[in-house]
């Protein structure tokens, strides 16, 4: 299917939700279809997400010993572009649809978690909290970008605006949030008061015992270049992995709902974004730009995702009316969103919060 460019729906948020009313359960019987692991699939993805980051990693501490950093960088930047891969198979693993063996998806997201650095059953709990409450008001502190409206924004005392919009500076969110998520918050419990995830707490001391004996280890073998090496990966690939997330959640469009009001499918398929990418990109990330249809089927592995969305467009085209595509041009100007505005029913920028609403300004 050829690559079209992206143009904004001419279809009203109301018209959307006519249509998911009438159609949504057909979509999601058709989207079953693709709801199964396979065994070849698995060892082909698997293979070259290992072979491929331990082909830059290797060739990274090589060059960077014999020629020196810079000349390193290229392979290091590449190394970390393909931790995402990783993520994708632990995420898969979490979501029991990477392959039809438990305990195997088990084995499988723990030695992933080696090189993404989450740990594999408390990221798996919080990741599918997200899921079960995708897009709700309410919770979307957990599993996912704290994003609050702009009537909470209004109430809220002087310091504590500033600190809400300290935290949803694009800098202190995704170029520093990234490599601060990765390497700091994930080495801790967050979330006492929700009763589902304190059976994870384990997997974070788990992963963190096994992380300092592994790199540490190695450390003491192949020198301080081999953790100058991955610290610069687990920087590049925090950033990419929150960017990503960011992305696949806030934008213009993306639909948030009270738990009064909220239906799984509407938040699926209208409240994520389709990430527009190519072709190399998509294979990096697992075609998690599919995000609109991983929400819909979660138990759908991400090596099916593109020949599900296919598959349904033939079946239901409008759904490229329904479904904001964005490529990466148009993800640009998302970065400064940063509340949701419940009566235009949309993302809004401090500055656009600002101008609307003068009266509440800090």
């Amino acid at each position: 299917m050829s690559e079209k460019v992206f143009t904004k729906s001419s279809w009203t948020l109301e018209e959307k939700k006519v249509y998911l009313r009438k159609h949504g359960k057909a979509i999601v019987k058709e989207a079953q279809k693709f709801a199964n692991p396979s065994g070849w699939l698995v060892f082909i993805n698997l293979s070259v997400t290992v072979i491929g980051y331990f082909g830059f990693l290797i060739a990274a501490y090589w060059v960077y010993g014999n020629y020196g950093f810079l000349y390193a960088l290229p392979l290091i930047i590449c190394a970390a572009l393909w931790v995402p891969r990783f993520v994708g198979t632990q995420h898969d693993c979490g979501h029991r649809s990477y392959v039809k063996n438990i305990k195997l998806g088990d084995f499988i997201g723990v030695f992933c978690s080696i090189f993404t650095l989450l740990p594999y059953k408390y990221w798996g709990g919080e990741h599918n909290y997200h899921h079960v409450n995708n897009n709700k008001i309410e919770t979307n502190h957990i599993g996912d970008i704290k994003t609050i409206t702009s009537d909470r924004y209004r109430k809220l005392p002087k310091h504590a605006k500033k600190k809400y919009r300290k935290f949803r500076n694009p800098w202190n969110l995704i170029i520093f949030g990234g490599p601060k998520y990765v390497l700091i918050l994930n080495r801790f419990f967050r979330h006492n008061s929700i009763k589902e995830l304190t059976k994870y707490k384990s997997s974070v001391i788990f992963t963190n015992i096994m992380l300092l004996v592994i790199y540490s280890g190695l450390t003491f073998l192949l020198g301080v270049k081999f953790l100058v090496i991955c610290f610069i990966i687990w920087c590049i690939y925090g950033i990419n992995d929150v960017w990503f997330f960011y992305i696949q959640h806030q934008f213009e469009e993306a639909v948030k709902q009270m738990t009064s009001e909220w239906n799984f499918i509407e938040a699926a398929l209208l409240g994520s974004s389709r990430y527009k990418l190519p072709w190399i990109l998509n294979f990096t990330t697992t075609n998690i730009g599919e995000h609109p249809l991983h929400h819909l089927m979660s138990s759908m592995p991400h090596y099916r995702l593109r020949n599900a969305w296919e598959s349904l467009l033939v079946s239901f085209p409008e759904l490229e009316q329904i479904i904001t595509e964005i490529t990466f041009k148009d993800s640009l100007k998302c970065a400064h969103l940063a509340l949701y505005d419940s009566q235009k029913q949309k993302m809004i920028t401090f500055k656009e919060f600002d101008r609307d609403y003068p009266n509440f300004t800090t």
